[in-house]
């Protein structure tokens, strides 16, 4: 069982809850009972959840379990888990800053540094990596739809397709860090950061 409280949750498909604490991650049924249990390894922290149809993304940090002191061994891992039943994917380490993790179908989007890299979602592996959008770390937001992938990073707007295809990009001034920006029906509607 995951010890409470939960430190992380997220809802995932089919009306399951996916739950979380240093040692393992749950898909739990309605009725509070888990339909799979996916072990995390020694001195990992809660992991962020990054949720697709059949697709959980982890984000999350790792500490020694062999130091005297408090000791980050990893700062940034990313681990592509099956939804239906919590086998493991893959798993990538980055010494980098990860400023945003997004899942779409079978492939993650990840702010890398200043890049934006596609992965494949079956095998971990860099599908293309737009280079330097922006400062040394970025914080885009990302949405996407089954076609499209939007990035909002202070002054562009991009889309791009599933692939990592650059489709456009168009100037917003003022887009800042309070960005929100919403995908519906082709159409991409942001909010700057101004109002």
């Amino acid at each position: 069982a995951v010890t409470r409280p939960f430190s992380t949750s997220q809802p995932a498909p089919a009306d399951t809850l996916l739950v979380a604490d240093s040692y393992r991650v749950v898909r739990l049924r309605v009725d509070g009972e888990p339909l799979w249990t996916h072990e995390l390894p020694r001195g990992a922290q809660p992991p962020e959840f990054y949720v697709d149809a059949a697709t959980v993304g982890l984000a999350f940090q790792q500490y020694s379990t062999t130091s005297p002191t408090t000791q980050l061994s990893i700062p940034h891992r990313v681990r592509s888990i099956a939804l239906h039943d919590g086998a493991e994917r893959w798993t990538r380490d980055f010494t980098e800053n990860l400023g945003a993790v997004h899942v779409r179908g079978d492939v993650l989007i990840i702010a890398q540094g200043a890049d934006l890299v596609f992965l494949d979602g079956a095998t971990g592996e860099e599908r293309v990596r737009h280079p330097a959008l922006g400062p040394p770390s970025i914080y885009p937001r990302i949405v996407s739809d089954d076609a499209h992938v939007v990035v909002a990073l202070d002054p562009f707007v991009r889309a791009y397709d599933l692939r990592g295809a650059l489709l456009w990009q168009t100037r917003v001034d003022g887009l800042g860090n309070g960005v929100r920006v919403v995908l519906h029906q082709g159409d991409v509607f942001a909010s700057t950061g101004d109002g």
